[in-house]
């Protein structure tokens, strides 16, 4: 699995970023694990950069999947109301292990 690690700032510059990057690597092909553990400030876009990235995965050829997020991205999500939607699988891991 290929890593994608977020950038701190998810603003609308820093998504078009990670878009483009993200982009690049489901051309490559193969699983992509999202890394937002070093996010700090995640704002609306950011939020639907990785909904629709994980939506990609899921119905694509290409597994794509978060792999760690910050407490700023935890917390954007519940604001948004797609807690659940976004970290379901970090949330089921972690009481699997905890």
């Amino acid at each position: 699995m290929r890593r994608l690690t977020m950038l701190p700032v998810l603003d609308r510059s820093g998504v078009r970023l990670m878009a483009n990057e993200l982009r690049d690597m489901l051309d490559l092909g193969g699983a992509i694990g999202i890394d937002a553990a070093k996010v700090e400030r995640i704002g609306l876009a950011g939020i639907q950069l990785l909904l629709s990235a994980l939506r990609t995965g899921a119905e694509g050829t290409t597994e794509i999947r978060l792999i760690a997020a910050s407490r700023a991205v935890e917390e954007a999500a519940r604001v948004c109301g797609v807690t659940e939607r976004l970290l379901g699988d970090l949330l089921a891991a972690a009481e699997v292990t905890g």
